[in-house]
């Protein structure tokens, strides 16, 4: 019967939250399938604006031009179709929208959040690959390159470092406006959960799952015959090793921020009455009525 009542409740929470699941994977879906088949002209919604932006950043004039996308001579630089951030669009609305769908409630709450995270993924898509561009830009003509070290691979490794960077904050900030949606509960002291270490770890932890699984099994999963070729071997080790060092400074900052909130939770005395003697002689120097209020609103809490 207890294993019947979890398996209920568990099918009612998950429930409302199906419909919205089936149209943040088709969303998803859609995005990858067209940017599979599009050209420079069918993406110009993303790559425009992005050339824009990229234009003001760095200071590099680019230029249209029809079935290539947009170019700076000045520069040598092209922004074609495979520089149009798409896929990253994909990891931050599926993630986004998957966390505050789970997370609000109500359809109406729900709906709206599913609406302002594809808006949100559209935006921060043109931010992030505009300053992208502009720092692969200059970094190409950095002194940075000898026979082992190629500007194709300081591109790739800049690539996976700012798009994951950009995941990996993403991800908390969300999470803090999705916290702040929700209608407000009576303060009370929680027993840890048994999964406080997973929850510590999640902020780095999802942007992980989706970057690995958009970057790397997707493609494998599409064509299983590019596993074996060298390039796309290449792209894997940097992928796994900017990734995860990315991920590991993320994750102790979170380590250290939940370890120094702790303690000062410690620390902190848990008097109710405690600040209440400095604010009434604060109060009583610059307004003795103030102070009056604190000292008789202090003993009738008490």
């Amino acid at each position: 019967m207890q294993i019947t009542s979890k398996t209920g409740s568990l099918w009612q929470h998950l429930r409302p939250n199906i419909a919205f699941s089936v149209c943040i994977l088709a969303i998803t879906i859609g995005l990858k399938q067209h940017y599979s088949l599009a050209g420079s002209d069918a993406l110009d919604w993303i790559l425009g604006p992005t050339a824009g932006l990229a234009e003001i950043i760095g200071g590099i004039p680019f230029e249209h031009e029809a079935l290539t996308g947009y170019i700076s001579r000045d520069a040598r630089a092209v922004i074609a179709p495979a520089c149009a951030g798409v896929n990253f669009m994909i990891m931050a609305f599926g993630m986004i929208a998957f966390q505050g769908v789970f997370r609000l409630g109500g359809s109406g709450r729900r709906l709206v959040w599913l609406v302002a995270a594809l808006g949100g993924a559209y935006l921060l898509t043109i931010l992030v690959n505009a300053v992208r561009i502009t720092i692969s830009i200059y970094l190409y003509g950095a002194d940075l390159y000898d026979s082992h070290v190629t500007p194709a691979d300081i591109h790739r490794a800049a690539g996976v470092l700012i798009y994951f960077a950009a995941l990996a904050t993403i991800y908390p900030v969300s999470g803090k406006i999705i916290a702040g949606l929700q209608p407000s509960k009576p303060a009370r002291r929680a027993p840890v959960p048994p999964y406080r270490w997973i929850k510590i770890r999640l902020p780095s932890l999802v942007p992980l799952l989706w970057y690995t699984a958009i970057t790397l099994v997707v493609p494998i999963l599409r064509r299983l015959e590019i596993a074996g070729q060298p390039q796309f071997q290449k792209h894997v080790l940097t992928v796994l090793t900017v990734a995860l060092l990315v991920f590991s400074i993320f994750l102790i900052g979170q380590l250290c921020y939940h370890h120094i909130k702790t303690r000062c939770k410690e620390s902190w005395p848990k008097t109710a009455g405690f600040g209440l003697p400095l604010v009434r002689a604060y109060h009583q120097k610059t307004n003795p009525w103030r102070g009056r209020f604190l000292r008789i609103r202090s003993k009738s809490e008490g």
